[in-house]
């Protein structure tokens, strides 16, 4: 692996041992991880704090809602009549 290649796996294995945000806590102990990501894991309190400063889980959960809401609508080219245009009730 070239130094990027190792670099990005890395944070790619501490990812895989933390829990979703807005904890980010490791899901295993130190010891039990695997030793690349135990490298980099001193960047945990670090992607707390910018993940809780910037709202990343309140800006996930618009997005997942909007996401939702558009899959969940029915297509407006599909269906010309006004009842099938509004949204569900829950995406307003």
């Amino acid at each position: 692996m070239t130094g990027t290649e190792h670099d990005i796996a890395q944070y790619i294995s501490l990812a895989l041992y933390l829990t979703p945000p807005p904890e980010l806590e490791t899901t295993a102990e130190l010891t039990e991880m695997p030793p690349d990501s135990t490298q980099v894991v001193e960047i945990v309190p670090l992607l707390r704090n910018f993940a809780n400063a910037v709202d990343l889980h309140g800006i996930w959960l618009a997005v997942h809602h909007t996401l939702r809401c558009r899959a969940d609508s029915p297509r407006s080219d599909l269906h010309h009549d006004r009842e099938h245009q509004s949204l569900p009730s829950r995406c307003r």
